[in-house]
C-alpha cells in the first residue's frame, strides 16, 4: 500500500474531509529537499480549551485531523506522498485549561497519523506548546511540519 492510500484510509477512517486552502495562503514552502508546512488547525471540527470545554479525547481527535489536512497539503505540493523521505520535525500549540498537562499525549494523535501513514519515516522530534487561544474560533490545536523529501 502507497503512502498516498494510507492517508485516503486514515482520513476515511476517521471521516475528515480536507478544506481547501485559503488563497492567500502558502501552504508549502520548498528549499533544497526541505519542506515547510503553514501551521493548520481542525477549524470548526474541534474548538474551546483542552481540559475544560473540550475531552482529552476530542484534543487527540483535533490532533489527528490536523495531521491528515497537513498530509494532503503535502501531497497536493508533491504529488505524491511516496515523495517524502522522512518527517523531521513537528512544531505546535494546543488550546488548553490552566490545570492541563497532558498536551504530548494529546499530540500523539498527530504522531500516530505520520507513523500510520510512514512507518518509522513518520516518527519526528516534536515541541508541543499549551496556549489559551487560537484563529478561526479558537480551533483546538495548530501543528505544521519540516519534512526532508527524495530527490
Amino acid at each position: 500500500m502507497t503512502a498516498d492510500e494510507r492517508l485516503d484510509k486514515k482520513a476515511y477512517e476517521l471521516d475528515i474531509e480536507y478544506p481547501g486552502n485559503l488563497p492567500a495562503l502558502v501552504s508549502v514552502r520548498r528549499v533544497g529537499n526541505i519542506l515547510f508546512t503553514s501551521g493548520s488547525g481542525c477549524a470548526t471540527f474541534r474548538q474551546g480549551l483542552i481540559g475544560s470545554e473540550l475531552t482529552f479525547e476530542d484534543g487527540y481527535l483535533a490532533c489527528q485531523h490536523i495531521a491528515t489536512i497537513q498530509l494532503r497539503m503535502i501531497r497536493d505540493y508533491l504529488g505524491d506522498l511516496d515523495k517524502v523521505d522522512q518527517i523531521l520535525r513537528v512544531y505546535g500549540h494546543l488550546t488548553v485549561d490552566d490545570d492541563f498537562h497532558d498536551l504530548d499525549k494529546v499530540a500523539d494523535g498527530f504522531t500516530d497519523v505520520m507513523a500510520a501513514v510512514f512507518g518509522d519515516r513518520g516518527k519526528a522530534p516534536r515541541t508541543i506548546l499549551g496556549s489559551r487561544n487560537l484563529p478561526v474560533g479558537n480551533t483546538a490545536a495548530e501543528l505544521e511540519v519540516i519534512l526532508s523529501v527524495k530527490d
